[in-house]
C-alpha cells in the first residue's frame, strides 16, 4: 500500500508517497542515533511505484528528488496515520521535531493535476461506498 501525498508547488502538483512494504524501514532495534544515509526518506515510494499506483498522467510526470520538512522522532520520519503496516513498529521515544528528508517526487502541470486529483477522488469515493 502506498499513501499518496500532494503539494502545490511552483504552479503545479507534486506527488510523493510512503510505501508500507518498503524494506528500507529502519527497525526500532536499528541505531536510532544514526540518521538514514544522505537524508533520504527510508520508506518513500519509488517514482515508478508511485506512478503505477496513481495512474493516468502521473505516469508521465517529471521525476525528481525533493527535500521536505517532515515530523521526525528518533531520527526517523514518522509514519502518516493512514499508513497501514503488517507489523506495528515498536514505539519510538524522544521528542517530535521537523527534519529535512529527500523523497522521490512526480511533478504535474495544472491540467494533468486536475485529472490526477479527479482520479484519486473517484477511487476514494468507490472505496468509501463499499
Amino acid at each position: 500500500m502506498i499513501v499518496v501525498h500532494a503539494l502545490w508547488r511552483e504552479g503545479g502538483l507534486t506527488l510523493w508517497g510512503e510505501d508500507a512494504t518498503s524494506s528500507d524501514r529502519p527497525a526500532s532495534s536499528d541505531r536510532p542515533d544514526k540518521p538514514h544515509p544522505r537524508g533520504e526518506h527510508p520508506f518513500a515510494a519509488a517514482v515508478e511505484d508511485l506512478a503505477a499506483a496513481v495512474g493516468g498522467p502521473a505516469r508521465e510526470g517529471l521525476a525528481a528528488l525533493s527535500t521536505l520538512h517532515l515530523p521526525t522522532r528518533g531520527r526517523v520520519p514518522m509514519d502518516s496515520p493512514e499508513l497501514v503496516r503488517e507489523e506495528e513498529p515498536r514505539p519510538d521515544r524522544g521528542a517530535v521535531t521537523l527534519a529535512e528528508w529527500r523523497v522521490p517526487t512526480l511533478s504535474l502541470g495544472p491540467d494533468e493535476a486536475l485529472e490526477v486529483l479527479a482520479r484519486l477522488s473517484a477511487v476514494r469515493t468507490r472505496a468509501s461506498t463499499r
